[in-house]
């Protein structure tokens, strides 16, 4: 286990060896307010488990829909998919999101009951301009987790090998069939794919053409 990470919570899917795992991060080099606490949702998939058995188990704890990072911890034969950040601070106040293909994506704010007006309305700004922050160093790849590609390189890299294990197959290399592979080689965990893909696409510049060609 890395340092400044501890597991909270783990709990198995239903069906396949597929696990979610909640992390408590309080590593020195995550920029936390002070008196506040991390807590990182991770899946942990099993080598050959096949895609509709994962998405049963995202949809059973309710994380479909969600595009995920990359997540270093996982055991040796098991792959990880960061899908859910929440700030919690000293007074209960809650933030939790997870990543989306443009920015993160705010899921809820939970506010302990018996909290002071006043210290909710001057506490919440700063704990939601934390998080977002927070949500955008680890989207850069720092520091607990990394992004799905280095650089443009590594992104066509990835995108022309799916094409081309479409085209293998007797398939034809369309969009919407790249990302479907690419999201059962783990790479995305979004219930749509194909948006995910579209992003990767603008951000690095890429062109289909240089994708399918």
């Amino acid at each position: 286990m890395a340092e400044g990470v501890t597991v909270a919570s783990c709990t198995k899917a239903p069906a396949g060896e597929i696990f979610k795992v909640t992390y408590r991060i309080t590593t020195p080099t995550l920029p936390l307010p002070a008196g506040c606490e991390a807590l990182l949702t991770a899946v942990h998939v099993g080598e050959g488990v096949p895609w509709p058995v994962l998405e049963l188990a995202l949809r059973f704890w309710q994380l479909e829909g969600r595009t995920g990072l990359p997540w270093d911890l996982a055991p040796e034969g098991y792959r990880a998919i960061a899908l859910g950040f929440c700030l919690r601070s000293s007074t209960g106040i809650e933030i939790e999101g997870w990543w989306a293909p443009d920015e993160p994506r705010l899921g809820s704010l939970h506010v302990p009951s018996g909290t002071a007006v006043d210290a909710a309305l001057d506490e919440v700004p700063r704990l939601l301009k934390a998080w977002r922050g927070i949500m955008k160093a680890i989207r850069r790849g720092r520091p607990v987790g990394s992004g799905v590609f280095a650089g443009r390189q590594e992104c066509l890299a990835a995108l022309r090998d799916a094409a081309q294990a479409l085209r293998d197959q007797g398939k034809r290399p369309t969009q919407q069939a790249v990302a479907e592979l690419l999201r059962e080689r783990g790479l995305t965990a979004a219930h749509d794919p194909l948006e995910t893909l579209l992003y990767w696409l603008r951000h690095y510049s890429i062109s289909w053409r240089d994708v399918a060609s």
